[in-house]
Order: C-alpha cells, then sequence, then structure tokens
C-alpha cells in the first residue's frame, strides 16, 4: 500500500485542479486500488497512469453521450416520433460499439505497458472497485450518512 501512497500524490497533481474535491478523493481512492490490486511497479505505474487517464476520459466522454441521449428520451418519450426513435436507437448503439472499440484498443495500449496478468487484474480490479464504492454507498445510506464522493 505504501507505494499506492507515493503515487498518488504525483498523480493528482497532473489532475485538472477545478475539479470537484470529491472527485479528487474518488480519483485518489481509486488510484491507490487499482495500484495496489495490480501490483503495480514505481516503472509500470509511470507508464501505465497516462494512458489509463487518457482511457478513462475517452470513456467518460462515450458515456456522457449516452446519458445525454438516454436523457433526452427520457425527457421527450411521449412526444418522439417512431422515426425519432430509430435514430436514437442507432446513436445509442453506434455509441456502445464506440465503448467496445475504445475496450479493444486500450487492452492493446495496457499490454503494451504491462504484462496480460496485470492487465487481467485490472479488469479485475475495476470491477472490485465499483463493487466495494456500491457496498460503501449503501452501507452508508443505511447509516443515514451522506454517500462517498
Amino acid at each position: 500500500m505504501s507505494l499506492a501512497v507515493i503515487l498518488i500524490q504525483p498523480l493528482r497533481a497532473q489532475e485538472d485542479r477545478e475539479k470537484p474535491p470529491d472527485f479528487e478523493k474518488f480519483n485518489a481512492m481509486r488510484i491507490a486500488f487499482i495500484t495496489e490490486r495490480v501490483e503495480l511497479t514505481s516503472a509500470e505505474a509511470e507508464k501505465f497512469w497516462p494512458v489509463y487517464n487518457d482511457y478513462q476520459k475517452m470513456k467518460k466522454e462515450i458515456r456522457d453521450k449516452r446519458q445525454a441521449n438516454h436523457k433526452y428520451f427520457m425527457d421527450n418519450a411521449a412526444a418522439i416520433s417512431d422515426k425519432e426513435a430509430e435514430d436514437l436507437l442507432a446513436q445509442y448503439m453506434e455509441l456502445q460499439k464506440q465503448e467496445n472499440d475504445l475496450d479493444i484498443e486500450y487492452n492493446g495500449k495496457f499490454r503494451e505497458v504491462l504484462s496480460a496478468k496485470k492487465v487481467f487484474k485490472l479488469y479485475m480490479a475495476e470491477m472490485h472497485f465499483k463493487s466495494y464504492l456500491l457496498h460503501q454507498i449503501r452501507g452508508q445510506e443505511r447509516r443515514g450518512q451522506q454517500p462517498l464522493p
């Protein structure tokens, strides 16, 4: 875990300072969690995190477009024509394809800096981190506390 703590400070300095503090806290948790679970060395982390951050940024752009598509449909469902629904559905599926293509592209990029075993550990760490966050949020909601960022 000490490696994760050492790596967090320089990586946090790279983050956009205009993001809310909660995002920084979440990002630091994610970095520490993934670093520990993947067992990144400092040399690997130096090469890996810029690639991973680019991947996350591009993935977020696709998810944001998909969510905007979904919100538009939900806000206007009663008034949308069948043709417009067809167009929205085509856009939605194209965004799904873009996300899948991005995953495939970045799998190759991750393999340029990490072993296959560590890339697989990355995917498992991401899944476990999501589960961890959901567990934390549910626990806090049950206790009447404010959820994590």
